[in-house]
């Protein structure tokens, strides 16, 4: 009777162990973190517990999958993060802040510019703390307005961004005083490129930008092309190259 028992326990035992294995599978997945902007993911081709992060913010009117697109090209050693602005313009179409044209210019609120560079601070921290990010390895880079939002968040936040890439973009002269103030600057490494044919951002504003930026003793690598407002190929091969020099 001893083998019979013994048999009835080794089952019993045998099904608790397959319930818990499935209910081990079953289990409800911790859900997602919430960022602070919606993103699509490059990680590293090679391997590091610690990737350096390049965070790609896009133009007026457009979204995360144009600057994307870059992702295979860029150092195999980033993680490469490509931002969504939190503004809907319709049509899949994006905004970081609040920007219109008129004869005058391009009017914008100082304001909103400030307050999206404050979340956009916020979510640099998420991304180094979901995907264990290296904080001495920070870019932050952008196009036309994603530059102009790279820039200012940059020059206010040096001791937290090691590069910034200014691709067509510009320094808003509200945000002189500030950048002024800042005693952290000299570690921060920039690269400013520009088309001299821009109508958009013209040519004429970020050359006295430059001028301000070395006054305070930053030393940009600038590079200027005879292009309209895009990324041209030489362009880009520049900024890829820049980066990798910054990694190394």
């Amino acid at each position: 009777m001893k083998y019979p028992l013994l048999l009835v326990i080794i089952l019993l035992l045998s099904a608790s162990c397959k319930q818990n294995s499935v209910e081990q599978k079953t289990a409800v997945p911790s859900p997602p973190p919430t960022y602070k902007f919606y993103h699509e993911v490059r990680l590293p081709t090679t391997p590091s517990a610690n990737p350096p992060v390049l965070i790609l913010l896009h133009g007026l009117g457009s979204n995360e999958k144009d600057l994307f697109s870059f992702a295979q090209y860029l150092d195999p050693r980033l993680l490469v993060i490509a931002a969504r602005a939190p503004i809907s313009m319709g049509n899949d179409r994006y905004s970081w802040f609040g920007l219109s044209s008129s004869d005058e210019g391009w009017k914008y609120d100082i304001t909103a510019v400030n307050q999206v560079s404050v979340d956009l601070m916020i979510y640099i921290e998420q991304i180094i703390k979901n995907y264990k990010a290296d904080r001495s390895k920070i870019f932050v880079g952008g196009f036309s307005q994603g530059a102009i939002l790279s820039l200012a968040t940059s020059l206010n936040n040096a001791d937290k961004i090691a590069g910034v890439v200014c691709l067509s973009g510009r320094l808003y002269p509200e945000l002189k005083p500030m950048i002024s103030s800042n005693n952290n600057l000299n570690d921060l490494a920039l690269f400013v490129s520009h088309g001299k044919q821009d109508k958009v951002l013209p040519y004429s504003d970020i050359v006295s930008d430059v001028a301000y930026l070395q006054e305070l003793g930053l030393d940009p690598t600038v590079k200027y092309y005879d292009a309209e407002h895009t990324i041209s190929q030489d362009n880009f091969r520049d900024m890829i190259a820049w980066i990798s020099a910054r990694l190394n």
